[in-house]
């Protein structure tokens, strides 16, 4: 059943056996398992079905850190969320990343890969993905064409393509907006989470408020609550009501995009070969490049990836291809559903433009103009404790709640990451007899933490990852909630989401979030019986 708040009376009280907050991927995962299993859920969804200006300023924020996009639009406030605009690339993280890393601090997730196994089929199965692939490696995949690379030292993983991207939009989820268990309620921001014996480590929520912005309000309760409104959103809800404890809002994280490296070689061809996708069964693949774990281990070194891409050199205007590009994507995508179909028609067109003539397109490209071929880096951010979120009081949104803050810092190691896989990478290419990799001068300049390159990729700061605020952890000293999600100290709240995220390899996040939040949802079944 699908109603907005702006329907009822104000002050109607609302009940359900499980409310969920937020009808992204997460929240439509976990309400709709839940259903499916027997229980009735209110799934809550601040926004309306489609975009809508005046909901959207409710995430207006600040950047106080380093420099990030803009966080009124770095994500969406409607049904199916960020997933409106989301690319498609699919992957697992790798076993490394769920491990205690000695030279990595908080790293360690309080799950292992095989936990999460049977959660990843569920969830690739959610996405129509197929692994029949996962028989041959990528590399192999590729063809004797391709560099033989040692993958003690270079390896690689498959991202899978999800062909449809919109998939959580209302426009395709009459699974979840009809379901006869599901009662679905926009334009319902939540104001306020009402607990008891919270002093006393015991505690419970016994109620939340909501709000819409035509001034209409209502109650909710619930046997169990579940916080799914994103890396940002799940914090600040936690931290406005004093909860979640120390960590909520710190070790926020991305994947950190950067130019790494100029590949200079005499077989260009070949080399670009690296960064061709491929089909298989009807499916679209592409290889993720990145350090070995021995690598990772040998020179304590985060996970990474990064693919090889023609790109204008720095400093260069961007061209206007490019600048039209990502101004349908971002400026004229969002709030219209007319304007998204275009932008993924031609985004479809692209790809398979460039799965025809590559690597042919590229190499021209660098005969043609003044592009040369670079590594384009996606690399793990080490979780930092400083690198947070906080809460302004003084400025409240529309609705009372205070707005968000993003102190952004990167580390040490983040860097270190990017230099030991482009050293490590020119070694392999001169083994090969393939040229070498310069590396981006930065690099090597103490002074300089981070250089974003807007001329690197469509997103050239991260990948729009928010996670790691509201992180998991066995400990509520070192992290907001225990291995099942639950918030500690609290017997029926919990988060889905990326931002529960001990650590965030460098693969990007849905499947991992789809797969936490099948998981969240069986583990509520199970206390629900």
């Amino acid at each position: 059943m699908l109603q907005s708040l702006d329907e009822l009376e104000s002050g109607t009280a609302l009940s359900s056996e499980v409310c969920v907050v937020g009808a992204g991927a997460a929240g439509q995962t976990v309400a709709k398992r839940l259903a499916d299993l027997g229980h009735e859920v209110l799934l809550l969804e601040s926004g309306g079905l489609d975009f809508d200006a005046t909901v959207q300023q409710l995430n207006e924020a600040d950047n106080i850190g380093l420099p990030y996009y803009d966080l009124l639009r770095a994500r969406l406030r409607f049904f199916g969320g960020t997933t409106a605009i989301w690319g498609g690339r699919t992957c697992r993280l790798d076993p490394i990343d769920f491990e205690p890393r000695g030279w990595v601090p908080l790293s360690g997730w309080p799950l292992t890969g095989a936990d999460l196994e049977p959660f990843y089929q569920m969830a690739e199965a959610r996405l129509g993905l197929i692994s029949d692939h996962m028989a041959m490696h990528v590399l192999d995949r590729m063809g004797s064409a391709a560099p033989k690379l040692n993958r003690d030292r270079i390896d690689a993983s498959y991202w899978q393509f999800d062909h449809h991207i919109d998939r959580f939009t209302a426009a395709y989820r009459d699974d979840v907006l009809k379901h006869p268990r599901i009662r679905v309620l926009t334009k319902a921001t939540v104001t306020k989470i009402e607990t008891a014996n919270q002093a006393s480590g015991d505690g419970e929520v016994t109620g939340l408020g909501l709000a819409s912005l035509s001034g209409r309000t209502a109650t909710v309760s619930a046997r169990q609550f579940v916080l799914a409104c994103g890396g940002l959103e799940n914090a600040r809800l936690l931290m406005a009501h004093g909860l979640g404890g120390e960590m909520a809002g710190r070790c926020f994280m991305e994947h950190v995009h950067c130019r790494g490296g100029e590949i200079v070689t005499d077989h260009p061809i070949k080399v670009l070969r690296l960064g061709k996708s491929m089909h298989f069964h009807g499916s679209r693949f592409a290889a993720a490049i990145r350090p070995a774990e021995a690598v990772q281990r040998q020179d304590e070194i985060l996970n990474a990836s990064f693919t090889i891409n023609v790109r204008k050199p720095p400093g260069r205007p961007m061209g206007s291809f490019m600048t039209g590009f990502n101004y349908m994507r971002h400026s004229m995508a969002v709030p219209n559903k007319a304007w998204r179909k275009m932008w993924y028609a031609l985004k479809h067109s692209g790809v398979r433009m460039q799965e025809f003539i590559d690597p042919y397109r590229p190499w021209l490209l660098t005969k043609a103009t003044d592009r040369k071929i670079y590594a384009v880096v996606r690399t793990e951010q080490s979780p930092n404790p400083d690198s947070r979120i906080v809460l302004d009081p003084s400025r409240p949104d529309a609705l009372g709640l205070p707005r968000v803050q993003l102190n952004w810092a990167v580390r040490e190691i983040d860097k270190r990451t990017v230099r030991v896989t482009m050293e490590t990478f020119g070694s392999e290419l001169r083994r090969l007899g393939l040229g070498d990799v310069a590396p981006s001068p930065w690099l090597g300049d103490d002074s300089v933490p981070w250089e974003f390159d807007r001329l690197v990729s469509k997103n050239p700061i991260g990948g729009y990852h928010h996670m790691g605020t509201t992180r998991m952890s066995t400990d509520p000293k070192l992290g907001v909630t225990d291995g099942d999600s639950k918030v500690h100290g609290l017997a029926n709240l919990h988060v889905a989401g990326s931002s529960l995220f001990p650590t965030g390899g460098w693969a990007n996040p849905t499947l991992t979030i789809l797969a936490l939040a099948f998981r969240t949802a069986d583990h509520l079944h199970a206390r629900l019986k």
